[in-house]
């Protein structure tokens, strides 16, 4: 009977563990997590959500790979594989922000409510969409800064379709980033019950300030795809550059946060 009874507690224990959007963190809980740049690790446990968040993301880089050019069958389309490289890092790159920000918010908060699937499927499905568009950008990007010595593999012929494409671009960036945004937000909503320290509240709603801030810039990006002269549109492209300026920003005043506030021991 008592082993019964003990076995029916794991069970129930490991349930608990993993319905994590239901569970209320005590100071004992919280103190054996591990700490990674003062941020306690509650979800390290792989989810089912999380393999297929990272599955998802591996099929779109393979996606990026596959769509950039088939088996080169001659010099020349090895050449222009090559040449290709760049685009292709970039969107790599691009793609790996998102990931490592979906990682990093399941890793802290090990959430894996309803709301939370949701927004991560949601999130996947965008980035089926977006992934086409994005490997685009760059291509043109770097096909009209070299004049032509990079390849670019899609033609645009009229105004209308250029400002169309940036449109479109600017669209699912920002429907990527209100995702993590919500997600950000989902934690900040759940703060008691996940016990958060004031640094690890400050730096949530730090993160949540930095997708918003990405999204405006992809809605400044839309307004100037639609109303800019065609011999500028150009910066409708360019301006997505001061993302990655946000995230230096957002990463030194995380650093100076931690070294000004209580970090868990």
């Amino acid at each position: 009977m008592s082993i019964d009874k003990a076995h029916k507690g794991a069970i129930k224990h490991a349930m608990h563990k993993e319905i994590v959007s239901d569970m209320h963190w005590t100071d004992a809980d919280l103190a054996a997590l591990a700490v990674e740049d003062g941020f306690r690790m509650r979800g390290l446990e792989t989810t089912r959500l999380d393999t297929l968040i990272d599955a998802a993301f591996a099929f779109v880089l393979s996606i990026l790979v596959i769509s950039q050019s088939g088996i080169p069958e001659t010099y020349e389309q090895l050449i222009t594989g090559i040449k290709s490289i760049p685009a292709l890092a970039m969107s790599f790159w691009v793609l790996m922000l998102f990931w490592l920000a979906h990682r990093e918010w399941s890793r802290r908060f090990g959430i894996e409510s309803r709301q939370s699937i949701y927004i991560s499927v949601s999130l996947v499905f965008a980035l089926l969409i977006y992934v086409y568009p994005l490997r685009l950008l760059f291509e043109s990007m770097f096909h009209g800064l070299s004049n032509g010595f990079f390849p670019q593999s899609f033609a645009i012929q009229t105004e209308a379709q250029l400002r169309g494409f940036f449109v479109f671009y600017s669209c699912g960036y920002l429907v990527m980033a209100a995702l993590l945004a919500a997600l950000q937000n989902s934690a900040l909503r759940r703060c008691d019950s996940l016990g958060l320290s004031k640094y690890e509240y400050w730096d949530t709603k730090a993160a949540l300030f930095y997708w918003l801030l990405s999204g405006a810039v992809a809605i400044v990006a839309l307004v100037l795809a639609i109303t800019i002269p065609i011999s500028y549109i150009g910066l409708a492209g360019y301006i997505y550059f001061s993302i990655f300026i946000l995230l230096m920003v957002r990463v030194k005043l995380s650093k100076n946060a931690r070294k000004t506030m209580l970090l868990p021991k």
